[in-house]
């Protein structure tokens, strides 16, 4: 039983974070498979052939497959392909099983197609291969039908930035993200040259039925696909499978049915992460740009001009690289999700919703949610456009997005944005929470000044006073305040101590002192 001085506290918190999940109508997530669990994740896919089978990835070399129901057990989990001898875990977490995509006609054909790097002699291959499916069995495909299509050397031996995502475009070729090859700072400046696939997303036609020129560059096998006759340097310098340039590690891209348009997350070096329209011939300014900032001012593009990123985000709140998502066409009624850019950051596990307007190029994005402790590792749907994402790590689970109140309408804004309507100056930083209490506004997040006053994450505000100080201030962003009417006012965050009084992660203003909530939380 808790003590009774906190018991009063803690179920108003408690009661007060119910009330505000109920009113504000949140999108929030669940686990879609309670009985599942699987092992390094990097993918989720559908097979678009009526079974609505959920298709996972796992980077050691195992695609599992299963039926798409939240009551599905362990006993109904199947192993479509195992290519863990293939794959080598052992240089860098960013090696291995990393992409899969089914052949737009797989239905009558069965083949998929499998990224994955191997490691012979300290060098780093990245491998696309196609499979065909059992024709006994749907379940399974056959291991001895691998096809190479292609195999590229790095030209440096670190095994990060890797890239790994492949899709089928709407027109029916097959598009590959690659990394520009790793290390910081791209040492081999490879994201700014055309001879050679890294630091690039490539397209290629694996159908060989003579409608493009048999690909013919020196890298073995030979012949074993086609060049798209647009792609943008036939004909010019440079390689031919190349679709655009200037990628550092674009971890996920995805196309939006509607729109046509290619989305693209590019994880970045150390200042911003960014989001990116892929059109076809541009340079997206690695590494001489890392989002709207010059990272290497003497690098020179290889191409000009560079396409700056539509949306970028920077590293002060924990965020630390981007997971991309899809644009939301699925079941769930919700202004938040429907027709925006649903990702995610791997590190922080801190969920948006970007809305891209296609006239003028403004964007804002709208926090959705952060995830409890899971790292995001991929976005997925199943057949009806659902949205799943992958926690990371060895027996993790599947989570689906959840919510369909439509809520009151939040005004999201790009960056930090100024209040002069509601009478502020604004803060240095990101306000993640507002709370009033009788006549005042108490703000939290992640700033040290508001409105010339030095406030460390929190700071209070009324007419008469205007901004003032809320204590010594919080050694760690404030995500949520909530109050009762007894004028207790509650913060929750990632914090270890408040105006000097430890306090992990929650704590409580009884009207003069700030406290601890009992021992708090092990988590934000």
């Amino acid at each position: 039983m808790l003590p009774t001085n906190l018991t009063r506290p803690l179920l108003v918190l408690l009661m007060l974070f119910s009330i505000c999940n109920l009113l504000l109508g949140q999108i929030s997530y669940e686990v879609a498979f309670p009985e599942l669990s699987f092992n390094l994740p990097v993918e989720i896919i559908n097979a678009n052939d009526g079974t609505n089978r959920m298709f996972i990835v796992e980077q050691g070399g195992l695609i599992k497959v299963f039926p798409n129901s939240q009551t599905t057990s362990n006993s109904a989990l199947n192993t479509f392909l195992d290519v863990r001898s293939k794959v080598n875990l052992g240089v860098g977490q960013e090696v291995g099983l990393l992409g899969m995509a089914f052949h737009p006609n797989y239905e009558n054909n069965g083949y998929i197609y499998i990224y994955y790097t191997d490691y012979p002699n300290n060098i780093v291959n990245m491998n696309l291969s196609r499979f065909t499916v059992s024709s006994s069995n749907q379940n399974v495909i056959d291991p001895n039908s691998e096809i190479p299509i292609f195999k590229f050397a790095k030209n440096q031996p670190e095994g990060n930035h890797n890239g790994g995502k492949i899709a089928f475009g709407p027109d029916g070729y097959l598009y590959i993200s690659i990394g520009d090859g790793g290390g910081g700072g791209d040492p081999k400046g490879n994201a700014q040259n055309l001879n050679n696939v890294f630091g690039s997303i490539l397209r290629i036609d694996v159908d060989l039925d003579g409608n493009n020129p048999i690909e013919s560059n020196p890298d073995a096998p030979n012949g074993n696909y086609e060049i798209p006759s647009d792609n943008p340097r036939v004909g010019l310098s440079g390689l031919d499978e190349l679709y655009v340039w200037g990628i550092r590690n674009t971890w996920k891209f995805s196309f939006d049915n509607t729109t046509g348009n290619l989305w693209g997350a590019d994880v970045g070096q150390g200042r911003r992460c960014e989001i990116n329209i892929i059109t076809k011939g541009q340079n997206y300014g690695w590494g001489k740009f890392e989002g709207l900032t010059t990272y290497n001012s003497s690098l020179n593009l290889v191409t000009t001009p560079d396409t700056k990123p539509i949306f970028e985000y920077n590293y002060t709140n924990g965020d630390r690289s981007i997971t991309g998502g899809y644009v939301y066409r699925g079941p769930l009624n919700n202004d938040a999700l429907t027709g925006k850019y649903i990702y995610g950051d791997y590190v922080s596990g801190r969920v948006w919703a970007l809305d891209y307007n296609t006239s003028t190029g403004e964007t804002t994005s709208e926090m959705l949610f952060r995830t409890n402790g899971q790292f995001i590792s991929s976005f997925g749907l199943d057949e009806s456009g659902q949205l799943y994402f992958s926690d990371y790590g060895n027996s993790v689970k599947l989570y689906k997005i959840s919510g369909e109140s439509s809520g009151p309408t939040s005004n999201a804004v790009t960056g930090v944005g100024d209040w002069n309507k509601a009478g502020f100056e604004g803060v240095n930083g990101t306000v993640e929470a507002i709370q009033k209490v009788n006549e005042t506004y108490y703000v939290g997040g992640n700033f040290t000044n508001a409105s010339g006053i030095s406030a460390q994450n929190i700071a209070k505000y009324d007419k008469v006073n205007g901004w003032g100080n809320f204590g010594s201030g919080v050694n760690g962003t404030v995500y949520s305040i909530a109050a009762d009417s007894n004028g207790l006012v509650y913060i929750g965050g990632e914090f270890t101590s408040v105006s000097g009084v430890s306090a992990s992660n929650v704590a409580f203003w009884d009207g003069t002192n700030w406290n601890p909530l009992g021992s708090g939380t092990n988590g934000p």
